[in-house]
């Protein structure tokens, strides 16, 4: 913007209202251009004065005349110091030979045209030259009421100016460039009809004019109010889908002449997805299915951007758990373009992909990055990124076996499938839920299942080996007969020796009564007989009998009692032990 664009107001305190009307016209402005060009050459002139070391300030000089060595140059007026007496008398010569010019001037403007009020002090500026300027009557042609806005206005009369000062030559050009855009396209091109002619494009206006809208938007005619996102913000708290229509409309409309407004092309792209967060919670949903309908708004947001947004990782996340792969896969794509191979950027996506794929709730989503996207990312020949593939790749591996041990969702399915095949532990209050292993549940199962066979560990087993038994019962069952076998081998073996050692008479010839008893051992549910002379023994008694070669001491229970001659005994006499004695006479003694 030139430094003398507000043609209207007095942008210099009065000091160039020569008419005393409170603005700054035209002429003016020229007057105070020129001005300005003469003490800014006057300044600079100054800057390169020097003193002469050499100059005489000896006592021989008069105190009264040093005053002369001073004064300014004043030979073009033909004014010498040296013909005044004092500095006072000089200088009001001086100042009138400067403003001679002034009289009989008739243009209107009195002789405090050359004076400048700086505080309480007056500075002489000699004017002398004459306004002659076409230009200005060029300008005052350009009338506000001859366009249809301000910012036609303000083009045609930047365009027509020859009086405004800039900071450089490039922006000169930028702006003269803008203002002709504006002149030539306004009526054919809707982003050069909301174009101010200092570079901002109206789009609240340019939206206002063309939809019908749920919310106010502010009015527009040479400045702008509101900011793209803003608006775009407030559509959507109405209607989302209004709000994206719009969106792609302006991309459509103003993105191709984004020259002219620099900020534009960041405004219409990256700064919207920038502020998702500060849009509604379900809009980001709402913005993903459109970009799947609508893959050219996907790709002019996105991959015209120039810059790669910081959310358009939780875009490409937010696709896939839409279930729209190839729109997230499409995303990723678009932002490889933009990174154009920058290692920096490469790797800072793919870490925001992963971060964001990370919710402890499921695990399609990370799968879905491992298996098809960051192979995209293996084909690049960057070390740098190449370097971080081993670390994404364990990063993704420790997460899916946190999620599987810990997330319901995958307790009987993935890693976990083996707790729905293996074998039920309730018997044994065993939950497979409770093991994050096959391993470890199937150990504390075993544990639990045969902890039977650890009570058989110092007992006679008749050489059997529990280990090969898979219960208790099976064991005890084998056992049972194992030991009948076994003792009907040792009675006969014992019966054998005893008729070598003694003569034993014959049955017939015993007329004796045995009194045997079926005596039940824990080990068995079949009774086994000892004899006794107790007549006082009876069914249900508990009794203390030898057991094995060792004669170890054994409890048992009394279940039956009878008396019999030797011929009808139920095992031979001679290999029958005896009861040792009943559990209650032992107590009753101690």
């Amino acid at each position: 913007m030139g430094l003398f664009d507000n043609h209207n107001k007095d942008v210099f305190g009065g000091v160039f209202d020569f008419n005393g009307d409170g603005k700054t016209t035209l002429d003016e402005v020229f007057i105070a251009s020129k001005f300005f060009e003469k003490t800014t050459k006057e300044d600079n002139e100054t800057d390169d004065i020097s003193f002469d070391n050499d100059l005489d300030f000896s006592s021989n000089a008069s105190e009264n005349n040093e005053w002369q060595d001073f004064c300014d140059d004043s030979e073009e007026l033909g004014i010498s110091p040296e013909d005044y007496e004092t500095e006072d008398e000089y200088n009001e010569a001086l100042e009138e030979a400067e403003y001679a010019w002034n009289n009989g001037c008739d243009d209107g403007y009195d002789e405090n045209i050359g004076k400048v009020w700086l505080g309480s002090n007056v500075v002489n500026i000699p004017i002398s030259f004459i306004v002659e300027c076409p230009a200005l009557d060029e300008l005052e042609k350009i009338r506000e009421a001859d366009f249809p806005n301000k910012r036609r206005y303000n083009a045609a009369y930047t365009l027509a100016s020859e009086f405004d000062i800039y900071s450089d030559d490039e922006y000169e050009q930028s702006e003269k460039k803008r203002c002709q855009f504006i002149i030539e396209k306004a009526d054919t091109v809707i982003a050069a009809n909301y174009l101010t002619h200092d570079g901002d494009f109206l789009y609240c206006q340019a939206v206002k004019d063309k939809f019908n809208l749920p919310i106010t938007l502010p009015d527009e005619d040479e400045t702008r109010e509101f900011g793209f996102s803003e608006m775009l913000q407030k559509i959507a708290k109405k209607d989302t889908t209004l709000c994206l229509e719009v969106w792609e409309w302006c991309l459509e409309q103003f993105l191709p002449y984004a020259g002219h407004d620099i900020l534009s092309k960041e405004e219409l792209t990256n700064v919207s997805i920038d502020y998702l967060s500060d849009f509604s919670n379900e809009f980001m949903v709402v913005l993903i299915k459109y970009m799947s309908e609508h893959p050219d708004f996907r790709t002019t947001v996105v991959a015209e951007a120039g810059d790669l947004a910081n959310n358009l990782s939780e875009l490409v996340v937010e696709a896939i758990k839409q279930n729209l792969p190839d729109t997230a896969k499409a995303l990723f794509k678009d932002g490889l373009t933009i990174a154009n191979g920058e290692w920096k950027q490469i790797n800072e996506l793919t870490d925001r992909v992963i971060l964001f794929s990370k919710d402890y709730e499921e695990l399609e989503t990370i799968e879905y990055v491992e298996q098809e996207l960051l192979p995209l990312i293996k084909t690049y020949q960057d070390e740098m990124i190449l370097d971080e593939i081993e670390v994404w790749e364990k990063d993704i591996a420790k997460y899916k076996l946190d999620v599987e041990q810990s997330c319901d969702k995958y307790a009987y399915t993935r890693s976990n499938a083996w707790r729905q095949t293996v074998s039920d532990g309730k018997e044994y209050d065993l939950d497979p839920l409770d093991y994050d292993n096959e391993k470890e549940y199937l150990e504390s199962l075993a544990e639990e299942k045969y902890r039977w066979r650890q009570s058989f560990k110092n007992r006679e087993t008749c050489d059997l080996n529990p280990e090969d038994y898979e219960t208790e019962n099976d064991f005890l069952e084998v056992l049972s007969t194992k030991a009948d076998e076994k003792r009907k081998i040792e009675r006969e073996e014992r019966h054998k020796k005893d008729l070598e050692r003694v003569n034993v008479p014959t049955i017939s010839d015993d007329k004796d009564i045995y009194i045997y008893c079926g005596v039940v051992l824990p080990f068995s549910s079949r009774p086994y007989s000892f004899r006794t002379n107790d007549t006082t023994i009876k069914i249900g008694d508990t009794v203390i009998i030898p057991i094995g070669e060792e004669r170890k001491e054994t409890e048992g229970k009394i279940v039956s009692v009878g008396q019999y001659t030797r011929i009808g005994v139920p095992y031979p006499v001679e290999r029958t032990k005896f009861i040792l004695r009943k559990v209650e006479d032992n107590i009753s003694n101690g």
